[in-house]
This record gives C-alpha cells, sequence and structure tokens, in this order.
C-alpha cells in the first residue's frame, strides 16, 4: 500500500494520533499505532496511490453527480478562486469530538482536501478544498467514511427545524408514555394492605412494559446511538453511564415483570429519559443562544462605502442589498459577495484560503467576500447580502488564534476522564450494596450514573463568557470570541499607538502650505481617496473638488505613504523622511505632496487629543504598564511621557512588532489599541489586538477586538469587568464540582432515587446559566454603567 502519513514518523508515537504508543505498539501496514481504534479509523482512511478507498460501485456515486452541475456547485460554494474553493454540509451524523477528529485529519490522509473545521453545536462542516476536486467526490468522500451530508440547496434552517421536531417528538412520545405508566402505577404506590388483586397488578405491568418500549426504542436512540458510536471508536463519552442506567433499569424490570416478582422500575425507567431529554433540549437551547453568530449583526461594527446617486454615504454592512454600488479603498476587507465593476483589482484571499499569494481580477469578474483589496480603490457590484457567520469565521480564522482557553483545557481534562470516573464510583457503590442489601444496587448503581453529569460543568465556561461577549457588545466592545474575555483579563501591559489612537481620526484642521491649482487638487484627492488611513482621509475630506481621475500603479507603503500614477505625474504623498527631506521641529502632523519628483508642499494637520484621555491614562497607570509605539516623529514626547512607562518613535511596522515580543519575553500580557489596518502586525503579535474605531468601521481578521470611539474612556472598565467574568467562571466551576459531590455523596448511600437524579440532571445546569446570567448583570451594573 502506497501511503500518505501524517507528520509524525517515529516508531514510538501512533500513526494516526501522532500519540506516545504504549509498552504493547499495534502495527499494521509497516506502521505503529497506540489502540485499535486509531488502527481502524488508518484503516477507512487508507488509500491506494491519490484514490481513497470508497465505494466504486456506481450506485453510490451517481447519487451525487448532480452537484457537479454549474448551477448546484454554484450554490453550495461559499468562495471560489482559480485553485481553491470553499463550501459548508450539514452533517447530521456528527456525535461526538472523535466525529470531529476524525473529520478534520481528512486534509492528512486526502491531499486535495486542505481544511476541515467542524461546528460541534450546529453540526456542520467548513471545507477547503482544490477547485480540481469535484463537488460528487468530495461529498462521497464524506458518506464514504459515515459522515454523509444533508445536502440542501436551499437554506439550512429547514434542516435546524427537523433536528427541532425531532427532539421534540421524542419528548411527547417518553413524557406520554411516563405519565400513563406513572397513572397505572399509582394504584400499586398506595395499596399498603395489598387490597390489589394480583391479576390487576400483573396486568398492569404488562402494559408498563409496552409502554416502555417506545421509551427505548424510540426517545433513548440518540442516547445509544452515541454510546455505541464512542465505544467504537474508544472513547467513554457521558451518554456510556447513561445507557447503562437506562438498560439496567429496564433490564431489572424486565426480570421482576417475567418472574412475577415485582413490578419492575418502568415509571423510573421512563421518568429518566423524559427528564434526560428535557435537559437536552434545554441544552440545545442553551448553545443556540450561545451562537455568537447569530446575534453577529447587531454588535458587529462594520461598514462600507456604499455610492448612491453619484455620493457616497457610510453604512452598516447589514443594510446591503444585492444591486447596491460599494467602493473598496486599498487594504480594505470585501464584506460580500459581488460583481467587480472597475477595470482591474489586485485581492488577497489569504484570510479565506491561507494563501498569500494575491489574484488579480477583471472588470465583471465575481469577488467573494473575505478578500481584501491591495491595490487601489475598486468598485463593487453587490450580488449577495451579507453572511455574518462567514466573515466571523473568517475572524475566527486557524491562523489568527492566540492559543487555547485555560479554563477550557481544564474543562477537556476534567471530560475526559470524567465517565471512567463515575462508572468505577457506580461499581464500587454497587459492590458494597450488593453485600450490605441487594434490593437497593440497581437503584443506587443507576442513580450514580445519572446523578453526576459534567453538563453543568460543560456550561460553566460558554455560558458565562458566552453571556458577557453580549454585554461587551453591548457597551461598544465587540470580541472575537470567548477566549479574548480571558485574555482581557490577564493583560498587564496595555501599548497605543498615537495617530487615530489616542487622536481623534478626523483632523481639527488642514492646511496645505504651499500652491496648488485645481487639477492638482483633483489629482491628490484621487490618490488619497484610495487609501483608508486616517490622514490620507483627512486630506481627501479636506479638498473641495469637482472631478476625480483614474488613477493606475497605486501602491501604499505602510508607515511611509501613497504613490500612484495619475495623468502622467508620478504622483507621491507621504511622511519627510521617505521623500528624503528634511523637517523643522513643528508640533503639527506634515504630509509631503510630490509630483513626479517635484515638491509641491506639505499638508498640515493639527489633531486633537480624545477627550477623557488624560484621566484614561491616569488610571490605566495606576493598575497597568503603559507604553506608546507610535510611527511619528517625536514632537510630544515631553506631553505624554508622564503617562507613560516606555515611549517609542519614529517607528517602522517590524520595530513594533519587536517591542510587544519582547514585552511578552518578560512574561508581560500585552494588549495593543490601534487601527484595524496600519497596525495590523503589532495587532496580531500581541495577546489581545484591539482595533479602534471612529465612524468608518474598519475590520481586519488580524485583530481580536473592536473597541467604538466613544468607548474607549472605557477601556479600564471592561478590564475590571473581563477580570470578574473571569472570577464568576471559578465560582461557575466549584459550584458545579459541589453539585457532583453532594449529589453523588447521596446517590452511593442510597437516598437518591433515579427519577430524582434524572430531575437533578437538568436543574444542576439551570442553576449553573441562573448563576452566570445574575453574576454577568451584577458585574455590567457595577462596573459599566458609567
Amino acid at each position: 500500500m502506497n501511503i500518505e502519513t501524517n507528520t509524525h514518523t517515529s516508531q514510538d508515537q501512533c500513526e494516526l494520533c501522532g500519540k506516545p504508543c504504549a509498552d504493547e505498539i499495534i502495527a499494521f501496514d509497516d506502521h505503529a499505532f497506540c489502540c485499535a481504534g486509531c488502527k481502524s479509523v488508518y484503516q477507512l482512511l487508507s488509500y491506494e496511490g491519490n484514490e481513497l478507498l470508497m465505494p466504486d460501485s456506481t450506485a453510490k456515486s451517481r447519487r451525487f453527480d448532480y452537484l457537479d452541475l454549474a448551477e448546484v456547485r454554484s450554490k453550495l460554494l461559499i468562495f471560489e478562486s482559480d485553485t481553491f474553493a470553499r463550501t459548508s454540509f450539514n452533517v447530521p451524523a456528527i456525535h461526538c469530538s472523535s466525529c470531529v477528529y476524525l473529520i478534520e485529519q481528512l486534509p492528512q490522509f486526502y491531499s486535495d482536501v486542505l481544511q476541515c473545521k467542524v461546528n460541534f453545536s450546529k453540526k456542520e462542516v467548513e471545507i477547503l478544498f482544490q477547485k480540481k476536486l469535484p463537488l460528487s467526490q468530495l461529498v462521497q468522500l464524506l458518506a464514504a467514511i459515515g459522515y454523509e451530508p444533508a445536502i440542501n440547496l436551499g437554506t439550512t434552517e429547514s434542516y435546524q427545524s427537523k433536528r427541532k421536531s425531532a427532539i421534540g417528538i421524542k419528548i411527547a412520545v417518553a413524557g406520554f408514555c411516563f405519565g400513563n405508566i406513572m397513572l397505572l402505577s399509582l394504584p400499586e404506590y398506595l395499596d399498603h394492605n395489598f387490597l390489589l388483586e394480583s391479576k390487576f397488578k400483573e396486568t398492569f405491568s404488562y402494559i408498563n412494559l409496552l409502554l416502555s418500549l417506545p421509551v427505548i426504542f424510540y426517545s433513548a436512540t440518540d442516547y445509544f446511538r452515541a454510546a455505541i458510536g464512542g465505544l467504537g471508536k474508544k472513547v467513554f463519552t457521558i451518554d456510556v453511564p447513561i445507557v447503562l442506567g437506562i438498560l439496567t433499569l429496564f433490564g431489572r424490570s424486565l426480570f421482576e415483570v417475567s418472574t412475577l416478582t415485582g413490578s419492575g422500575y418502568f415509571d423510573s425507567l421512563a421518568g429518566l429519559v423524559f427528564f434526560l431529554l428535557i435537559g437536552k433540549w434545554y441544552q440545545q437551547k442553551t448553545y443556540n443562544a450561545l451562537s455568537f453568530e447569530r446575534d453577529y449583526k447587531s454588535y458587529f461594527p462594520m461598514a462600507c462605502t456604499r455610492v448612491k446617486d453619484g455620493s457616497s454615504e457610510q453604512i452598516h454592512i447589514k443594510d446591503l442589498h444585492p444591486g447596491d454600488l460599494i467602493q473598496i479603498h486599498s487594504q480594505e476587507l470585501i464584506p460580500v459577495d459581488g460583481i467587480l465593476e472597475s477595470k482591474d483589482a489586485l485581492l488577497d484571499y489569504s484570510f479565506v484560503t491561507g494563501e498569500s499569494e494575491a489574484i488579480n481580477k477583471s472588470a465583471q469578474e465575481q469577488v467573494f467576500a473575505g478578500g481584501r483589496n491591495i491595490g487601489q480603490q475598486v468598485m463593487i457590484r453587490v450580488a449577495k447580502t451579507v453572511d455574518m457567520s462567514y466573515l466571523t469565521g473568517l475572524w475566527n480564522n486557524e491562523a489568527f488564534r492566540k492559543g487555547s482557553s485555560d479554563f477550557q483545557n481544564l474543562t477537556d481534562k476534567i471530560s475526559r476522564h470524567f465517565t471512567l470516573i463515575i462508572l468505577t464510583i457506580a461499581v464500587a457503590a454497587g459492590s458494597y450494596w450488593w453485600l450490605v442489601s441487594p434490593e437497593k444496587v440497581w437503584g443506587v448503581v443507576t442513580a450514580v450514573m445519572i446523578v453526576a453529569c459534567p453538563c453543568a460543568l460543560a456550561l460553566a465556561l460558554p455560558f458565562t463568557y458566552g453571556h458577557a461577549l453580549r454585554i461587551f457588545g453591548r457597551h461598544g466592545l465587540y470580541l472575537k470570541n470567548a477566549e479574548v474575555v480571558e485574555l482581557l483579563a490577564k493583560v498587564s501591559t496595555f501599548v497605543f499607538d498615537k495617530t487615530g489612537t489616542l487622536t481623534y481620526q478626523k483632523a481639527q484642521k488642514v492646511v496645505f502650505k504651499g500652491k496648488l491649482n485645481s487639477l492638482e487638487e483633483e489629482i491628490i484627492a484621487s490618490v488619497t481617496a484610495q487609501s483608508s488611513h486616517p490622514l490620507s482621509r483627512m486630506i481627501c475630506e479636506s479638498l473641495d473638488v469637482d472631478s476625480m481621475h483614474h488613477v493606475s500603479n497605486y501602491k501604499e507603503l505602510t508607515s511611509k505613504g501613497v504613490e500612484a500614477k495619475v495623468l502622467k505625474q508620478h504622483v507621491k504623498i507621504g511622511s519627510a523622511q521617505w521623500l528624503n527631506l528634511t523637517e523643522d521641529g513643528s508640533e503639527s502632523t506634515r504630509v509631503f505632496v510630490q509630483f513626479s519628483g517635484k515638491l509641491l508642499g506639505y499638508f498640515e494637520i493639527q489633531q486633537s487629543y480624545r477627550e477623557g484621555l488624560n484621566k484614561l491614562l491616569i488610571s490605566l497607570k495606576d493598575k497597568f504598564h503603559l507604553m506608546l509605539l507610535s510611527g511619528d516623529q517625536a514632537k510630544e514626547e515631553k506631553r505624554l511621557a508622564p503617562y507613560f512607562k516606555h515611549l517609542h518613535f519614529n517607528l517602522k511596522p517590524i520595530d513594533k512588532l519587536h517591542h510587544i515580543k519582547r514585552c511578552q519575553s518578560d512574561g508581560e500580557t500585552v494588549a495593543m489599541i490601534g487601527d484595524g489596518l496600519n497596525d495590523a502586525g503589532a495587532l496580531k503579535t500581541s495577546d489581545i489586538g484591539i482595533a479602534l474605531s471612529d465612524d468608518v468601521h474598519q475590520f481586519s481578521p488580524a485583530c481580536d477586538a473592536i473597541l467604538a470611539s466613544d468607548s474607549f474612556t472605557k477601556l479600564k472598565s471592561f478590564a475590571r469587568f473581563a477580570k470578574g467574568s473571569t472570577t464568576i467562571v471559578i465560582l461557575a466551576f466549584i459550584f458545579s464540582f459541589l453539585y457532583n459531590i453532594v449529589g453523588l455523596s447521596f446517590a452511593v448511600t442510597g437516598h437518591l432515587s433515579p427519577l430524582v437524579s434524572a430531575i437533578l440532571m437538568p436543574i444542576s445546569s439551570v442553576s449553573v446559566v441562573g448563576f452566570a446570567v445574575l453574576g454577568i448583570a451584577f458585574l455590567e451594573k457595577k462596573l459599566l454603567h458609567i
């Protein structure tokens, strides 16, 4: 077999998962595996040459041929270039962490599949693949390993509604059976004097047995399927003890009814499944509420320039409609799919594909959301309304992640061993009661396996931070994901850019020193209009021109300036240092203008510092280290020195990165506040990159948060709120542990019935959620209503 392997080639490491092999190594095909599960998965994914082992018979493969039709493919793809394509599928078979692992490992075994990302709560998988791979073959690949997508050419809403209705029907069936079993069991509960005839007892027992069958073979099927799937991959999920508890109750009840030694525990069995499904439904509702993408349009501050009737206006991207004409400046992100109206464009799709190679587009070609314009200003006709989920997916691209949550790592470790610990406790308790009081064994074992549930523990982290994300957004700080809350709580150093951060992005006054005729003003306006840099925008807005001219060979050089060709003039607009000029000691910001090597003069820009800046810096200085990193000259060093521990001027972008890395090497957790585009490198390198947003909302996946300018003075309060949120997570963890300890102590001593355990299970989740909501609401009232 000629098999492509992953990066782990050591004889002491598993070929599939990379973990160290035990003393007893399982060998197959000249490779070592740590367990039979990994060996099986490897066999499943093994392929000859470039052909994956798929069903090669015709009937199966022909089912997917329609996916290669142009009109169908266009509906299913969310991105397509000359080389790559990206799509997203609903995959109903995803049910546990092993499924996630298996799907996300596909690129290791199939070269045309570049990336797979699973959204577990939505049962969705997003795939980046080589364009040459037919879509039918991609779907066939997923189907071959047991994860056939639910293809829906319209919308995912119908699939989601089917999931909701399925669990609703299962709850209804379990509830109906539970109610009737309880009704038929009531005479026996009340029959203290043994007045009920044995024939009635037997009849009621048999009816209860029949009523329990739909509960076992329909309502509880998800738990059986998940447990069997997990065990098949050598993974002990929380569904394993639940299924053992259900089988224990059913087996014991069946034995008692068939031997006429009792009426069984059918009421406990039906009640257990009913309340477990209620808990599952509630947890699904909770995770849907936690979906940051669903509500992103309400607090995702991304705007763009729409051109209408010859004039431009800033609008929120959620208000764009097909047919709108939008203007994308240099370095800005394309927010929607559309048709290029300009002559040509140079786009960087590295946020989408991970490849940094620029793509040239010509007029009337389709462009996709997520591309960054790295050439001159372009016009795009909107083809689709904005997809917030797609944009937030870009924002959470793996390339911009900065490590995982410490609390999440703790939760994962506990969950990994939780089931085995509970099974051990159940066996120990059962063994004890078998010797002391055998009739209590089944009830105790079942209660132990049901009451000890990691649901409360699993909900503590996402719900607390998820609710905190909403509170932050409500007050003007828009965080990428929950991990940023935890990082913000650890910040020890705040690093600030100066221009457009400490100062307003709109100038108080722009004056040109020199002489310009109307044509020269139009040329300068045409060039600066291409750029999204604050200084370029200030200059462009200060010029009152009647018309614009075609710009070619446009380039924007970070921390230097812009250059282009307009009406045969080679135009350079930027810093004195870039143009090899000497400045005097003026405190105003100056931007010089050069036409074909001839200096025409300079724009003198007087900026003012943000209102409340002094108070903010003084309050931050007491608790944090403050640093200023600026590309400007050190004209205002004396004015800013009292607030900052370190000030550095005349810095290139690479210099800012070095200063931040130096702080991190000293053990500091660094938050960088700058503008979203020109400080992209520093924002990405820092532990938290915060892009400050004024009237024009810029968005860069390199940042971890977007701060509305009118909330700038709340920065210290935001840091305190993040620390308070972390404290609530710790308290929620403690609550979850105490619940499990107390519940287990009652269960192992025989004081807790399986039915009460099933009721307590969702109640624990409700308690944690309620605690998180109340705690975060208290923090908001105390810290953010200022």
